[in-house]
């Protein structure tokens, strides 16, 4: 059983991956200057999760490895950032654990993802052949699938980008028999510097909820998983999310 988010497999496929000093004073379109809390002083408790800040204090924070950089705000206690790499960012709410993702438990959390491309099918962790890097084409990609439980699309806009915002589960009734895992499917591969294959999944049972934004000649990922569908903790990662500043590309990106 795996959790829906951040699963690592072996660099097979070239060049992709899953998913610092903080930015002081940055300014973003539609907001004005924010002060950035301080990087608390423990270590990131996840060896593979780059500069995470681990546990985090009430406030607003700036990604340190992440790219684009992105802003965030921590609406309470017990929210932990366990993943800060160049190719993904990871925030637990509370209640959830580094090593619950660690253990493939279910977890309640917002995941970033800046680069990212549909698999060729829930039993292949190669990416999908001739999908053009739009919202849209990775939807229907996704709606096509019949192992996929996709809703009706709803245009979003996070963070100065425009999307689509989809939930998708694993469909109980049609998982492939070549699944190692019945309870869970890839869905989207990522790409960090280092060439670390890794994929984000779907289950039967928990909510995930991709954010599919356009930025460049790419998609952008903002995922959303939560345990328990329609719970309180929803409405807290949702804030979070509505919340993100995303650095704008600059003339030339």
């Amino acid at each position: 059983m795996q959790a829906a988010v951040h699963v690592r497999i072996a660099a097979t496929i070239a060049a992709f991956a899953l998913l610092a000093a903080p930015l002081v004073g940055c300014t973003f379109p539609g907001g004005g200057e924010r002060t950035q809390s301080p990087a608390p002083t423990v270590s990131c408790p996840d060896e593979q999760g780059g500069s995470c800040r681990g546990e985090l204090a009430p406030g607003t924070y700036t990604t340190i490895e992440l790219d684009p950089s992105v802003t965030y705000t921590v609406p309470g206690e017990g929210w932990t950032n366990t993943e800060d790499r160049a190719g993904g960012f990871v925030l637990l709410a509370p209640g959830t654990t580094a090593e619950d993702l660690r253990s493939g438990a279910d977890a309640d959390l917002v995941a970033i993802i800046p680069d990212v491309l549909p698999v060729a099918g829930p039993c292949d962790f190669a990416p999908a052949e001739g999908v053009p890097a739009t919202p849209q084409a990775y939807v229907d990609r996704l709606s096509a699938e019949p192992a996929y439980a996709v809703t009706p699309p709803r245009p979003v806009e996070v963070g100065g980008l425009d999307g689509l915002a989809i939930d998708i589960s694993l469909r109980a009734d049609a998982a492939p028999s070549c699944l190692d895992d019945p309870e869970w499917a890839p869905v989207l591969l990522g790409i960090d510097e280092d060439g670390t294959a890794a994929a984000t999944g779907a289950t039967p049972r928990s909510l995930t909820r991709f954010y599919l934004l356009a930025r460049g000649d790419g998609v952008l990922l903002v995922e959303i998983d939560a345990t328990t569908p329609g719970s309180a903790i929803v409405e807290d990662l949702t804030a979070v999310v509505e919340g993100l500043e995303i650095e704008p590309l600059t003339p030339n990106a």
